[in-house]
């Protein structure tokens, strides 16, 4: 997998959108409201859905520490549920309670980037129910639709055909230019939470 100049046309779009006055607030109302969701439900575990959620989750990390300096960010995992999840997949799977350790109490949140019909919110909820009975969930979405638009470069999944539980456990690429890329992502959200480090401590007053 390697960079090309559609991607990098998309990237600076997504680069331009953040820098923009007006997304930028909305990215970071968006995703306050969620982060202070989880303080207030005693939220121990977040989902993030592979692929295009994936970078919110580096985005979520860097906010909080502004937000709730010294509080521990729940844990994070990451499962692989989207559109081309079917409802088969998820009735015949035994569930992901083997693949996945977390924290024993606590809420479980599952974030998807974007929400058009809610399907792969939907399953991730019905197969970690049924991975982990007796849990509180909370499903949401922050329609971040920017975050969907990146290349795939950026969120630097690979494509598996596996079967049983390990299909829903995405594997980041491992070549060089994907990492690097993952690596040139995060710097950025890092970047762009510290110059607005004083509009996100706003949203908790």
């Amino acid at each position: 997998m390697s960079e090309n100049p559609l991607d990098r046309i998309k990237y600076r779009q997504f680069q331009n959108t953040l820098e923009n006055r007006g997304g930028s607030e909305t990215i970071i109302r968006s995703m306050s409201n969620i982060l202070k969701k989880m303080a207030e439900n005693n939220v121990s575990t977040v989902f993030f859905l592979d692929r295009s959620a994936r970078p919110l989750a580096y985005l979520a990390k860097e906010m909080w520490q502004v937000m709730y300096q010294g509080r521990e960010f729940p844990a994070v995992r990451f499962i692989n549920i989207g559109k081309e999840t079917s409802q088969k997949d998820i009735n015949q799977s035994g569930g992901v309670g083997d693949i996945y350790s977390i924290p024993d109490d606590g809420t479980i949140m599952i974030i998807d980037e974007f929400v058009m019909h809610g399907h792969s919110l939907r399953r991730a909820k019905e197969l970690l129910d049924k991975s982990f009975p007796n849990r509180e969930f909370i499903t949401i979405s922050p329609y971040l639709h920017e975050f969907r638009e990146l290349p795939a470069i950026f969120k630097g999944i690979e494509d598996r055909s596996v079967e049983g539980p390990m299909k829903f456990v995405a594997q980041p690429h491992s070549d060089q230019s994907s990492v690097e890329a993952r690596i040139k992502l995060r710097k950025y959200l890092k970047e762009f939470v510290k110059n607005n480090a004083e509009k996100i401590k706003e949203t908790t007053e």
